[in-house]
């Protein structure tokens, strides 16, 4: 490819988090985190933590699901199906208070041990590169956590003082991966706007890429 070829012009780099920028055992944190959640849940509800367990994986695994036809965020279907399974309004301040504890000021306690949480060599001279040479950078893991746990798990990562254009979540995004994060959120602003319109221009690229092989 020689210089001026290229199809469109790179504005922003977008990286994920977990076994990208963050060494975790990621399978371990979530199971950890599930069972400290349902233990949370389970005495509010006053049900078993093991059935509180199963509620919140149905929910997670709702939020997941690639099948998924509506057009709710990721929190919005998480809190209606943990309450038609529960009967608990997980939107409810009291119940909001006591999880917002548990994210906040407990779920330090789950960096450690088999979670072995810890900054990746290098990945905090790679995004700051990326931002001298003037890309947005956004962090795109996959949106099924709260702003809550990914700043913590950015604050494990040695990241929690970088300005990202955007931090995918529970909250601002209504598909999880592989589907494009940045369409799917609500957010607005010019920043994201060109991380929005690189996907739509890199989607556009590759159409027009295959149709040229197709002619060969």
């Amino acid at each position: 490819m020689t210089e001026g070829s290229c199809p469109l012009m790179i504005k922003a780099v977008l990286f994920d988090l977990d076994n990208t920028l963050l060494d975790i055992n990621l399978s371990a944190f979530i199971a950890r985190y599930l069972w400290a959640e349902a233990r949370v849940l389970a005495r509010i509800g006053r049900t078993p933590v093991p059935v509180a367990y199963a509620w919140l994986s149905r929910c997670y695994l709702a939020v997941d699901s690639a099948t998924r036809q509506d057009d709710l965020t990721g929190r919005e279907l998480f809190d209606k199906t943990y309450l038609r399974l529960s009967s608990v309004p997980l939107d409810d301040p009291a119940v909001r208070g006591a999880i917002d504890c548990l994210e906040g000021e407990w779920i330090d306690h789950l960096r450690d041990g088999v979670t072995q949480a810890r900054p990746r060599p290098g990945a905090r001279r790679c995004v700051r590169r990326a931002q001298e040479l003037g890309y947005t950078v956004a962090l795109a893991t996959n949106p099924v956590f709260s702003p809550a746990v990914d700043s913590a798990r950015l604050r494990w990562a040695g990241l929690d003082d970088i300005d990202f254009g955007l931090v995918s979540t529970l909250e601002n995004s209504r598909r999880s991966k592989p589907r494009c994060v940045i369409r799917d959120s609500r957010i607005r602003g010019p920043r994201l706007a060109q991380g929005r319109r690189l996907a739509r221009e890199h989607r556009q690229a590759r159409g027009r890429a295959g149709r040229a092989r197709g002619a060969t």
